[in-house]
């Protein structure tokens, strides 16, 4: 509740750093659980060059940024997952948040639902 309470007042008064530190660490944490998670259930084949996820990623984005996406997402799912790891143990934090930070949208774009997101990405 104090993250919303200082994110509302607009970090006016001085937020505790143990506090901070928590945060990173419960959000780094749940991250890379996550990411590593997408590992173990298909999230590694999922965009595969050939099968129906990428057949579908045509469809809905064009031939030209559906290549770009096959093409980047395994070695983004291996950054995402060292960047969400290094934010939570505390290794380069600042430069591993903007690293993990658009991950999971990431994730929510190149979701099987043929609506995953309310937002277009």
């Amino acid at each position: 509740m104090w993250f919303f309470d200082a994110l509302a007042s607009g970090f006016q008064q001085p937020t505790d750093p143990g506090r901070l530190q928590w945060f990173r660490i419960i959000f780094g944490t749940v991250l890379t659980v996550r990411f590593a998670l997408a590992f173990g259930q298909g999230g590694w084949d999922h965009l595969a060059p050939g099968p129906l996820s990428a057949h579908l990623a045509e469809q809905r984005l064009g031939p030209a940024r559906a290549r770009l996406l096959i093409t980047v997402y395994r070695p983004a799912l291996v950054v995402r997952t060292c960047a969400a790891l290094a934010l939570a143990l505390g290794l380069a934090p600042r430069l591993a948040l903007p690293w993990s930070w658009p991950a999971p949208r990431w994730s929510c774009c190149t979701s099987r639902a043929p609506t995953p997101c309310a937002t277009p990405c």
